[in-house]
């Protein structure tokens, strides 16, 4: 049939900062994450391992 071929599936892009810091006594300290996905596809995040996912 000819053409192209469908595109296959691209991993999301982080977009916000690597890294961010927190002054001491912040009781509920907060960072936004940020990613685009090129096929728009549905983004989910989630902590693994150290002491942030407890």
């Amino acid at each position: 049939m000819g053409g192209n071929p469908p595109p296959g599936n691209t991993a999301p892009v982080i977009t916000s900062a690597a890294s961010a810091t927190v002054d001491e006594g912040i009781a509920t300290p907060a960072y936004r994450v940020t990613a685009t996905d090129a096929n728009g596809d549905t983004i989910s995040y989630s902590i693994t391992g150290g002491a942030d996912a407890a």
